[in-house]
């Protein structure tokens, strides 16, 4: 299981070691770390982590929140594999093939502005068939509501 854990922790030598012993002791295997920002003391860490087992995100929060001075900002499921660069990807493939260019960003929509499989995306078609002048017997039909009288 992927998970990618964002916290805040103090800028400090052995800060970021105390945070990496506790994912250690998890069971984590440590595939990423961004730093996102530094001020006042503080840093704000984004981890990307694997998991052979079934640690729950709840007891990864728990954990982290014990050490002194952690602050857990989230943890939370992911697919997105560090080093992969899915929007630099899509921009090969619309340069390969300049033609498709158009329908390949299409395409893409889902995977790049939400997790795949769990977005919904309404559809459009455009095709030779008139919609139809008056809605059927099953659209959905306003009722008129009774206005006082004055």
């Amino acid at each position: 299981m992927l998970l990618r854990l964002r916290v805040s922790l103090p800028d400090r030598p052995g800060g970021l070691g105390q945070v990496a012993r506790v994912l250690g002791a998890l069971g984590a295997d440590i595939l990423q770390v961004t730093v996102l920002e530094r001020e006042a003391g503080r840093a704000v860490d984004d981890f990307t982590v694997s998991w052979p087992g079934t640690t729950t995100p709840a007891a990864v929060h728990e954990r982290l929140s014990s050490v002194p001075g952690v602050k857990v900002e989230g943890v939370w499921p992911t697919k997105e594999v560090p080093g992969s660069a899915l929007d630099y990807d899509l921009l090969m493939h619309v340069a390969g093939d300049p033609a498709r260019g158009f329908a390949t960003l299409v395409d893409a929509l889902p995977g790049l502005c939400g997790e795949s499989g769990r977005s919904r995306w309404p559809t459009v078609s455009y095709g030779t068939r008139a919609w139809p002048r008056r809605p059927s017997s099953s659209w959905p039909r306003r009722r008129r509501s009774a206005r006082p009288s004055t």
